[in-house]
């Protein structure tokens, strides 16, 4: 499909992103190349999720003008989450890491479950959770994390450290860095 040479489609199974940059009428540019990917979409037959499609302006301010797919409206929206990873207009990912926070304390829970009972309390089980259920998170996230400024950087570690290093033996509630 051929775009504007500051106009990309990224792709990865039936998710797309199109990324307009540079100067000029990046609106414009966008709108074209939405276009572009709906005639493409309906001539191989397939459909749009309208639900999720949503328009984001990063590093400028939102747009007063819209965009549209098919003629229907895309809503501008501060953050957007692509491939499970959430990005803000500012590429702070502050939403990433509270939504990240958030998933580690449910799974926590189920670790401090498994290490207040005396059956399969093992450092080996407490560890496979750990890297299985819990430290994937971050390695899922870890294309967005790597631009986090320090505060945020230093808060997801303090939890992953904590949890981590958990001593065998005492209880999880020790691990508090979910709370802050």
């Amino acid at each position: 499909m051929p775009f504007h040479r500051n106009v990309t489609l990224l792709s990865y199974a039936d998710d797309l992103a199109l990324v307009s940059t540079g100067q000029g009428d990046r609106v414009a540019r966008t709108q074209t190349g939405f276009d572009a990917v709906a005639t493409v979409c309906m001539d191989l037959g397939l459909k749009i999720s309208f639900e999720k499609s949503q328009a984001m302006a990063v590093m400028t301010p939102t747009y007063d003008r819209s965009l549209s797919i098919q003629g229907v409206c895309l809503q501008w929206v501060p953050a957007y989450q692509y491939l499970g990873v959430w990005v803000d207009q500012r590429l702070t990912f502050r939403k990433e890491v509270e939504y990240l926070k958030e998933r580690t304390k449910t799974r926590l829970s189920v670790m401090r479950a498994i290490s207040n009972t005396r059956a399969g309390k093992t450092h080996r089980v407490l560890r496979l959770y750990y890297i299985q259920a819990v430290r994937s998170l971050n390695d899922y996230a870890a294309v967005g994390l790597v631009s986090l400024a320090d505060t945020n950087k230093k808060s997801l570690e303090t939890i992953q450290s904590c949890i981590a290093n958990h001593p065998r033996g005492s209880p999880m509630d020790q691990c508090t860095g979910l709370t802050e």
